[in-house]
This record gives structure tokens, sequence and C-alpha cells, in this order.
């Protein structure tokens, strides 16, 4: 049914502030995501520019490692990387999976993700993740980095 296209708008939710949460268009990307990850980034460096971050302190202060300002550049291109194979492998095996045919919940999960774009490819406002979704996934993994390394 996913791979029998339409031109035409698909509805997923009864709710009307469900439904508006879960489109987007394409500028929202650089409109919300570019200032976060600025942000973000110009905070971690100052940070880091203090002097006083040791890797892995929280785990064993005999093994830490000091964490000069300089790493910063490497570190911003290795966590661009990461965060490009990440979104890569959610979108190749969770986004692209083949859900039980027989588990009703799982089915709609992935059809919510993104069977609906393969439904309604030419559906502008579902071409990009809409930004309160993401960011509750992005939360998800950002606390979850905090709490496995909580230096900066």
């Amino acid at each position: 049914w996913v791979h029998q296209p339409v031109i035409r708008p698909i509805r997923l939710f009864h709710s009307d502030l469900i439904e508006a949460l879960s489109k987007s268009v394409w500028y929202n990307v650089p409109i919300i995501w570019m200032p976060l990850m600025l942000y973000f980034s110009w905070s971690h460096y100052r940070t880091l520019a203090q002097g006083n971050v040791r890797l892995f302190e929280s785990f064993s202060t005999e093994y830490s490692v000091a964490l000069p300002q300089s790493a910063f550049p490497g570190l911003f291109v290795m966590g661009v990387l990461l965060w490009s194979l990440l979104e890569y492998l959610i979108h190749r095996f969770l986004f692209h999976m083949k859900p039980p045919r027989d588990s009703h919940y799982l089915i709609m999960l992935h059809f919510v993700l993104h069977g609906q774009h393969h439904k309604a490819p030419f559906d502008e406002s579902r071409l990009v993740f809409p930004p309160v979704p993401a960011s509750l996934g992005i939360a998800f993994f950002y606390i979850t980095l905090r709490l496995l390394l909580p230096e900066a």
C-alpha cells in the first residue's frame, strides 16, 4: 500500500494540534537547528577555554585526560560526522524496517515515522522531520550522552 503513492496530503492524526505538530517546512531545519547548534557549540567552546575540563574524570580521576581548547575543532567535526552517521542509521534501519504483519502498533508507528513520506512523497509539509518530535529524540540522545559523559 505504501508503494502506491498518491499526490495529495495525508491526514495522520484526529487532533488538529498533533496534526499541525507532525508537519514542517524544509526551511525550519536551518531556522531552528542552526542557532541551537551554534549556541551549544559556543557554550562548550567557552567551557573548554576555561582549561579545567578533564575527559573521563567522572569514571576515574587517575586516568582522566585533560582536554585543551585546541581540541574543539576536532570534537566539532567528530560530532557532525557521528550525528550524520546516526541519522543515516536511524533512516536506514528504523525508518525502512519491515514491521511484522501481525503487529498493528509497529505498522502504525512505521507509517507515522516514515511510511507516509513514501505514500505521499510530494507533500511539502512532510519532507523533513518536524521540530517537536525531533527535539524529543535529540533531547533523549543529549541527556543520555550527558549522563554517560558529564564532562563538557
